[in-house]
């Protein structure tokens, strides 16, 4: 296990900076663990702990990975994000690259209870009175979901609370690939439509970033 810090002193003060201006509150932060995927629950148990060093207002705690959790499509690991506030927002796998961009930016939009929706989208928003179950397939390397991460989602787990579940899905990895061309199968997408991010509500898909942050407060 090596011991040099995953992220460098430059890095850590602007983190520091980030999280005093962004957070307003505390998030948790669950990592959930088994016995498969050593090198990689290594690097998210090692990436998450630093974060959590860095602002006491980022409460990690680990979990070990049961029968149940992998049920409902958990991996080793995982990282649910602000679960005690109600959201639900999953990241599959380890979080390195444009995700560990991404997971920041999610941290500082759910500690900070700001939104980017605009007042037409709140409306529909508010108006929700069932479950959401949203999955949405991403790549660390994609800018477009990139925006879908950190500008789209999380505002809305703001409004949802917790009758919005994310299952977020990295389709660069064996498992999200596979769960990727199962949805292709499944609900019939065209090759025109083929790629990422892709988001599928019920039994819509929506694909490309602005498709998605039109189209999705419309579906509820």
């Amino acid at each position: 296990m090596s011991t040099t810090p995953l992220i460098d002193e430059q890095t850590e003060q602007h983190l520091r900076g980030f999280f005093g201006q962004r957070l307003q509150h505390s998030v948790d932060v669950t990592l959930y663990t088994g016995q498969e995927n050593e090198d990689a629950v290594d690097f998210t148990r090692r990436f998450l702990r630093e974060l959590a060093a860095i602002d006491a207002r980022i409460q990690l705690r680990e979990e070990n990975l049961g029968d149940a959790d992998r049920a409902r499509g958990l991996v080793s690991p995982s990282v649910v994000l602000g679960k005690e506030l109600g959201y639900a927002i999953e990241v599959h796998g380890a979080p390195s690259g444009h995700e560990a961009g991404a997971l920041v930016e999610t941290l500082g939009l759910l500690g900070s209870g700001d939104s980017e929706l605009g007042a037409d989208s709140r409306a529909k928003l508010a108006a929700v009175d069932k479950d959401v179950l949203l999955y949405s397939f991403v790549t660390p390397t994609c800018p477009h979901c990139h925006d879908v991460i950190i500008n789209v989602l999380p505002p809305l787990t703001e409004q949802y609370g917790a009758q919005l579940q994310i299952v977020g899905l990295d389709v660069s990895n064996e498992l999200g690939q596979y769960l990727y061309q199962t949805a292709v199968t499944q609900f019939k997408i065209p090759d025109a439509r083929l790629g990422v991010p892709t988001l599928i509500v019920g039994d819509v898909v929506l694909v490309g970033s602005l498709e998605i942050q039109e189209q999705f407060p419309t579906l509820i």
